[in-house]
């Protein structure tokens, strides 16, 4: 009863959805064979869900779909690079330099690479070449998720639904499984015909969680419906008198 009570809440059903939408993309992505068997944008996608229950499902997805669709060797190669790949993210995502851009695609380019280097040796420059393509590819994919990171510990937060202020801002609550909640603020600027964006984390203060509770409970202004003009039927031409 406990569980499913759990699962009801709208925390825990947002991690259930968040996990399984992971594991469907990882999934999906490891159906994306590049230069000759490689699966990159699957572990790309292991990278970028981070630590946790999230980086769990997409190693479980991206096996699962490497198994299935992949040739034997090349699966075993994508498993092997996605279980270091998440256990490097746990590793590491504790520490500052994990919060760096770069970091986190190196890495899993890094981790792909240790499993392919020996392959590489054996095949020489044709597969030297098809490797290189699919790490750039790896790191790019490992780039998707790194701007909704924690500020604290740098794993991936699951942010909630936008509200629209004055002055082009917009507001959301994030959440993070090692640290809470915060609050991210968008807001949009025109300078010299060039649109600017900037992006503001916030603690959860009494100030900013005031401000969202009273946009999340603002109702909903209705768009005034648009009334449909009766359409005139066209009265049939009398006949002409000879």
């Amino acid at each position: 009863m406990k569980v499913i009570e759990l699962l009801k809440s709208k925390e825990w059903s947002g991690k259930v959805i968040d996990c399984v939408l992971r594991f469907a993309l990882s999934f999906a992505l490891a159906l994306a064979q590049v230069f000759g068997g490689y699966a990159p944008l699957a572990l790309g996608m292991i990278g970028a869900s981070g630590a946790g229950l999230r980086g769990v499902s997409a190693l479980i997805g991206a096996s699962a779909g490497a198994v299935l669709f992949l040739p034997f060797s090349h699966a075993l190669r994508t498993f092997a690079a996605g279980v270091l790949i998440f256990t490097a993210n746990n590793a590491f995502f504790d520490l500052k330099l994990y919060k760096k851009r770069a970091f986190l695609p190196l890495l899993c380019a890094g981790m792909m690479f240790s499993v392919e280097f020996v392959y590489v040796l054996r095949d020489g420059v044709g597969e030297a070449a098809n490797c290189l393509m699919a790490l750039l590819l790896c790191a790019l994919g490992a780039m998707s998720g790194k701007e909704n990171r924690c500020p604290v510990c740098g794993g991936q937060m699951t942010a909630g639904k936008w509200y629209t202020q004055q002055g082009r801002r917009y507001l959301t609550k994030a959440h993070c499984e090692t640290d809470g909640d915060f609050y991210i603020r968008v807001r949009l600027v025109h300078e010299d015909e060039a649109l600017r964006v900037s992006r503001l984390v916030y603690e959860p203060t009494e100030q900013v969680a005031k401000s969202y509770a009273a946009l999340a409970q603002k109702p909903r202004a209705r768009r005034p419906r648009r009334r449909r003009s009766a359409r005139v039927k066209a009265k049939p031409a009398e006949p002409k008198n000879p």
